[in-house]
């Protein structure tokens, strides 16, 4: 399971300012890494073609945080920092299962030791079944392991 152990980005922040502010703040030392506010949501780009991007949205309840196509749902604001922080390390991955050209499931991946192991999965009810099965693994390995 993931724990707080594998945000290596941790800065002492205040507690009265927002998950996308704290976000932020901490990325700055990641100058390869652009963000952008959009449409009510905060985007973290992918910094290479084998990455994926972060979306962060709140709405009353909750923040949602999506890995590529797999998304989560948070009431912490602590524990969407600490997921972001994770998803930008090289400890996460996104592997993503295809039939044809057509993505249909995502599984998020935490390396522990050298194995890959499954945390969260999503996937569709439909998709082109007869189709031939792929794989395709996004990683974005900007912080590194300490």
């Amino acid at each position: 399971m993931i724990t707080k152990s594998v945000v290596y980005y941790y800065v002492e922040l205040p507690q009265s300012i927002s998950a996308v502010e704290k976000i932020k703040r901490k990325l700055s030392n990641y100058p390869q890494v652009t963000c952008q506010e959009e449409d009510g949501m905060f985007i973290i780009h992918s910094a290479s073609p084998s990455g994926f991007e972060i979306i962060i949205t709140k709405d009353p309840s909750e923040y949602t945080v999506c890995f590529g196509c797999w998304h989560g749902h948070f009431d912490s604001e602590d524990d969407v920092v600490d997921f972001v922080g994770f998803g930008l390390s090289d400890r996460c991955r996104v592997r993503e299962l295809r039939r044809g050209k057509s993505p249909y499931k995502w599984f998020i991946e935490s390396n522990n030791d050298g194995v890959w192991q499954v945390c969260y999965t999503t996937g569709l009810i439909f998709f082109p079944f007869w189709k031939s099965k792929s794989e395709v693994i996004y990683q974005n390995n900007i912080i590194p392991a300490s």
